[in-house]
């Protein structure tokens, strides 16, 4: 499920690079109306095209939206105002996978002049949903881009925002009239103003409550494509045929739609927010995130078991789901009532496993539509204990390599990518996905044979070598420890400013190196860094006179990495890396 707001995309010419106009200008007034069915946005352009320049625009909407009084103006090298020609003005479609960049445009070009000019382009686009007046974008071109917004919301209604990161360059101003109350939304332009932000808003009936209206305009929707037909009924008597109890129920349901229903994210209008026909879904088996869900809610009632539509964003999501309105979110799921909160089902997840929250909602906000009033819940992460990995590693030093078996036990989310293997049917595929699943994790070691040998825990065994890793010089050799497995995400991008990782970890390595005679480690100082939520440990010990002991741990506690956080996760990160290029240093004796 994707939120709308309407893009404008600058299609700039292959011949013209960088930036090839100023706007300085972006005024938006969106009038409401009168019964709170619909609204129209009134949009006006006003920038400056660079000399030499020609240019293309495009103005993108949505399928069920109407565009009109499209208008482009701009000043002649003659210093004539010139207004395009309708024929200028091309509409075609955009194919999209979604709504979201719309489903139409207009295309219009403004020409390459001796200098710089003036120009200005404006609209109106009226959307027939409320419910997607949701966010403001000041999303600006140019440091000289102001951008402002008016609302004017009629009498019998209220409007409620939420303003993520506010700072001082963004101000609200309420102006009384006689159509209603205007909420003008500015962002003053200074030097060092943010070049994005957005408000999210609802527009509600007065006398309810924010969270009360959204869930009531979610369950309208909703509602009419809710009901199994007998035949859809039937179907389901079967697969609850030798279910007897309420968890069975549940598990079986939710995998009945997993394995049934295949995932598509096709949206359009209306459609990108509306469940489609339970019984149309369950027929044609497909269908996208609300698709499934409502299916899941709507077939888990007729088990007599309580469920509820939830809308979540997730971990990719650019806000929370903290306000009730339509932008806060982009995915949907289905929640059951237990004793200790909810139990969240994602069908879509196709490496999802019962019983625990998908990996991209962990940590995140849903709003449960409920019969009177939703509730905005968060969905507790998965604790990195519960998601261990321990690799146990026996091997023996041959000549430059070592070999030996490895067995490891896999817990949790960390236990998915190897279920999803298991599901094949192809044996070689199935050993393909291990062997690459295994080698994203430790690069440098080579997994001859893998086999999964328990099922609850999931418990690899494989047969292992790492190659050219040993060194002889005279009476010294000398251990390479890029063949450890250090299972952390490498990402060194110089800008990044926030990293999901998905999913909390523990990561044990327990590796015995047996060589074929006595040898002295020489002094090798242990690792230990503890800070923002991670924890790396590192330690080698002699054990027996041709035995040595590696262990190390990676525990990383965050789904979102920003802020403090991101300056301990990339010293973490270069402690990892200086690890895995030194090596140890064994006397022969």
């Amino acid at each position: 499920m994707k939120l709308l707001s309407v893009v404008l995309l600058l299609l700039v010419s292959l011949s013209c690079p960088g930036q090839n106009f100023t706007l300085h200008s972006e005024q938006h007034n969106v009038r409401i109306a009168a019964d709170g069915s619909s609204f129209t946005d009134f949009v006006e352009y006003r920038g400056k095209m660079s000399a030499g320049i020609r240019q293309t625009f495009s103005v993108y909407f949505g399928e069920e939206e109407e565009l009109e009084n499209l208008r482009v103006t701009y000043t002649a090298k003659n210093g004539k105002i010139v207004v395009l020609k309708k024929k200028d003005l091309v509409l075609s479609s955009a194919p999209s996978r979604s709504f979201y960049t719309g489903g139409r445009l207009y295309s219009f070009i403004l020409p390459a002049q001796p200098s710089a000019y003036e120009f200005t382009y404006s609209y109106r686009i009226t959307n027939p949903h409320l419910m997607f007046l949701s966010a403001l974008w000041f999303e600006r071109q140019s440091p000289a881009h102001a951008i402002k917004w008016s609302i004017n919301v009629p009498p019998a209604y209220d409007l409620a925002y939420r303003i993520n990161d506010r700072d001082e360059h963004l101000s609200l101003q309420e102006n009384v009239l006689n159509s209603g109350i205007e909420y003008v939304f500015t962002e003053e332009i200074t030097a060092d103003a943010a070049a994005k932000s957005v408000v999210r808003i609802i527009v509600f009936a007065r006398g309810s409550r924010p969270a009360e209206y959204f869930n009531a305009q979610y369950i309208a929707l909703t509602e009419p494509h809710s009901h199994l037909s007998a035949d859809t009924k039937a179907y389901l008597d079967g697969e609850l045929a030798d279910l007897t109890d309420r968890e069975s129920k549940i598990a079986g349901l939710f995998a009945m739609v997993q394995e049934r229903i295949s995932y598509i994210d096709f949206e359009n209008g209306i459609g990108a927010i509306q469940p489609r026909d339970v019984n149309k879904i369950f027929a044609e088996k497909q269908g996208d995130c609300k698709d499934m869900s409502n299916l899941l809610v709507q077939s888990l009632r007729y088990a007599g078991i309580e469920a509820y539509l939830a809308i979540s964003s997730t971990l990719s999501h650019y806000t929370d789901f903290d306000f009730p309105t339509l932008s806060s979110g982009n995915h949907c799921i289905c929640v059951v009532p237990q004793e200790n909160g909810y139990l969240f089902l994602d069908a879509t997840e196709s490496q999802g496993a019962y019983g625990l929250p998908a990996r991209h909602i962990q940590g995140r906000n849903v709003f449960v539509v409920r019969e009177k009033e939703g509730e905005i819940v968060r969905v507790p992460p998965v604790p990195a204990a519960r998601n261990a990995v321990h690799y146990a590693l026996e091997l023996n030093a041959e000549k430059t390599d070592l070999r030996g078996k490895a067995a490891v036990r896999l817990h949790g989310l960390s236990r998915l990518p190897i279920d999803y293997a298991a599901g094949y049917t192809d044996e070689a595929r199935i050993k393909g996905h291990l062997q690459q699943s295994m080698t994203a994790e430790a690069e440098n070691l080579l997994y001859d044979e893998i086999e999964i040998t328990a099922e609850d825990t999931v418990l690899l065994s494989a047969d292992i070598r790492a190659k050219r890793v040993l060194t002889d010089l005279g009476n010294k050799a000398y251990l390479s420890l890029n063949f450890l497995p250090f299972p952390h995400r490498r990402n060194s991008a110089a800008d990044t400013v926030k990293i999901i990782n998905y999913q909390t970890r523990r990561d044990s390595v327990s590796a015995r190196l047996h060589f074929p005679a006595p040898v002295t480690l020489q002094p090798f100082e242990p690792v230990a860094y503890r800070a923002g939520g991670l924890e790396f440990t590192f330690s080698a010990t002699q054990i027996a006179p041709a035995v040595v002991l590696l262990q190390s741990l990676y525990v990383n506690e965050n789904l979102i990495t920003e802020g403090e956080e991101l300056a301990a996760y990339r010293r973490t990160e270069a402690i990892i890396e200086e690890l895995l290029r030194s090596s140890l240093v064994f006397k022969k004796q």
